[in-house]
């Protein structure tokens, strides 16, 4: 018997959260291997470099990243070339990082899926469309409005999603 590999997806949930089994389940039962660590942002030195080396030992080939993990993710796709899925991303926030992404890293990846709550009172969606045409992105990424989901994403549209991009 032949032993097939499954492809690897890399989850990095978002601040003062945490991998949330019902989700890293949903994408397991997709057809991936979950990688999904538990991320300390406030004590988090290396973080970035941490994620990258995960990324690259297990082979990721999506990303997928919820408010300030999603941020982590989009940054990390555009130093590893490798597509995202983000809900609700604090994009906007890069002004106040607390030194999870290099401030050097160039945008050349558009592989994004950004998920957006319109009813989200964390990251405001507008603010995250602002953003996202500031450093003319609009145009070239995959954005996903849904109209009356807040920040919290409820599993069934968490699953809806992800299926319909991995």
């Amino acid at each position: 018997m032949q032993n097939i590999q499954k492809p690897s997806v890399l989850y990095i949930h978002g601040y003062e959260s945490s991998p949330i089994a019902s989700k890293t389940t949903i994408i397991s039962d997709l057809g991936y291997s979950v990688i999904a660590p538990k991320i300390h942002y406030k004590e988090g030195i290396n973080t970035f470099k941490r994620l990258k080396n995960l990324a690259n030992y297990f082979d990721v080939k999506w990303l997928i990243g919820s408010s300030l993990g999603g941020y982590t993710a989009f940054w990390l796709s555009q130093e590893l070339n490798i597509p995202t899925i983000l809900f609700n991303p604090s994009l906007p926030f890069s002004k106040i990082d607390p030194g999870l992404a290099p401030k050097s890293i160039e945008i050349k990846n558009f592989q994004q899926h950004i998920f957006l709550g319109m009813q989200d009172d964390v990251v405001n969606p507008i603010t995250t469309k602002e953003w996202l045409k500031q450093k003319h992105l609009i145009d070239k990424v995959n954005i996903i409005e849904h109209p009356s989901n807040g920040h919290q994403i409820p599993l069934d549209v968490f699953h809806q999603t992800i299926s319909s991009f991995i």
